[in-house]
């Protein structure tokens, strides 16, 4: 690294040099799960829209509240997935 050694690159942060495009970290999943998700909070969208303030609008307001929940569930997931994958490419 650049930095001569700093405090990341010593605490194990860092993924090492020698370990560098051993694994792809580009994607661990969750994807379609997310289209899923995003589809689930336009509709909602419409609902809220819809409703103008009555009852529709308080339903679109619960759906997307749960569905922002599912979307940081989804994701800390993904990112679980990865650490994992790194933690067994450095046999932790």
């Amino acid at each position: 690294m650049t930095n001569g050694g700093g405090l990341l690159e010593r605490e194990g942060l860092f993924l090492p040099e020698e370990h560098h495009g051993a694994i792809d970290l580009e994607r661990s999943g969750g994807g379609g799960s997310l289209l899923l998700v995003g589809g689930g909070l336009c509709g909602a969208c419409v609902l809220m829209i819809v409703g103008q303030g009555g009852l529709l609008t308080w339903i679109g307001a619960g759906v997307s509240m749960v569905l922002f929940v599912v979307v940081a569930w989804v994701a800390g997931r993904s990112i679980d997935a990865q650490n994992a994958r790194v933690d067994e490419l450095l046999g932790r």
